[in-house]
């Protein structure tokens, strides 16, 4: 009755995720794992198994793991994050011999370190393993699985086309993106910081804070990111910061306030592409919280 119950293969459900806009201009990969589980060598098996389907379901110029990259400069980083991992499974009838692992799957931009999506998925062993793999291991399988088929509806599979140039700097001080190059007068909302010295001061610690985030993010400690996103916003309010707290609230389940952030970067960025990609996020979030009930 069990084995009918679990099924004789592994599986994986998407709890959550943030599809990415398009994928189609990346085309060299760098697999990054972490385990906060506790399960030695875990991460491992996740990262060994996400090469295998990244290279197998989609169609970049080259998927490695981090550890593999000397030289090589890539253009997007996965980052997986094993949360839980635990036995019995998740159905009525229990099975010490199944495993199920939850894992928190981050996307980056590997130029620009812009965070670009997020899923979270749980993965399901076969009631027996086969090939001689841990019920852990057999679960990470599924994870991978499951990550590159997300992957897949996000622009992985096609010939990759030319990666558009990040903007360039304009004659009135500040980027296409609307944040400044050097003078600190002028933020992402038009608004000013104060005379050249002080705001290039509250930039830069803005920035700093920013940056600490995104490694917290990427790090799976959302809730911490989230902080660090809010002290630069308070510092200097630039919309690539509110964007970020937006990416933060969603992971976290927190719509409501991811929708409202982000319409205030639509609405208020002077950057077309930042607008863009609020935008599409914003959709991307309600349908989230439909499919939550929320």
């Amino acid at each position: 009755m069990t084995a009918s119950l679990a099924g004789c293969t592994a599986k994986a459900s998407l709890q959550q995720t943030t599809p990415v806009a398009n994928l189609q201009s990346y085309g060299v990969v760098a697999i990054r794992a972490s385990d906060a589980s506790g399960k030695a060598g875990l991460e491992r098996d996740l990262a060994r198994h996400t090469l295998l389907e990244l290279s197998r379901q989609c169609q970049f110029k080259q998927v490695l793991l981090a550890e593999s990259l000397g030289n090589i400069q890539p253009d997007l980083i996965v980052d997986l994050n094993i949360q839980k991992a635990y036995r019995g499974g998740s159905g009525i009838m229990q099975n010490q011999s199944m495993a199920t692992v939850e894992v928190l799957a981050l996307l980056s931009d590997g130029i620009n370190s812009d965070l670009l999506g997020s899923a979270w998925i749980t993965g399901e062993s076969a009631v027996v393993a086969t090939g001689g793999e841990s019920p852990e291991a057999n679960a990470v399988g599924a994870v991978a699985k499951k990550l590159g088929e997300v992957l897949t509806k996000s622009g992985c599979i096609g010939d990759r086309i030319a990666r558009a140039p990040d903007p360039a700097p304009t004659g009135d001080g500040t980027t296409g993106d609307g944040t400044t190059t050097g003078d600190g007068t002028t933020t992402g909302d038009g608004t000013t910081t104060g005379d050249g010295t002080g705001g290039t001061t509250a930039l830069a610690q803005a920035d700093a804070l920013n940056n600490e985030g995104k490694q917290l993010f990427l790090a799976a400690k959302v809730d911490l990111a989230l902080t660090k996103f809010q002290q630069a916003m308070q510092l200097v309010p630039d919309p690539r910061f509110a964007m970020n707290i937006c990416l933060a609230q969603e992971a976290l389940k927190r719509y409501d306030e991811a929708i409202a952030t982000c319409r205030k970067v639509a609405g208020q960025t002077a950057d077309p592409r930042l607008a863009e990609k609020a935008g599409e996020r914003i959709g991307f979030i309600q349908e989230l919280k439909a499919a939550a009930g929320k």
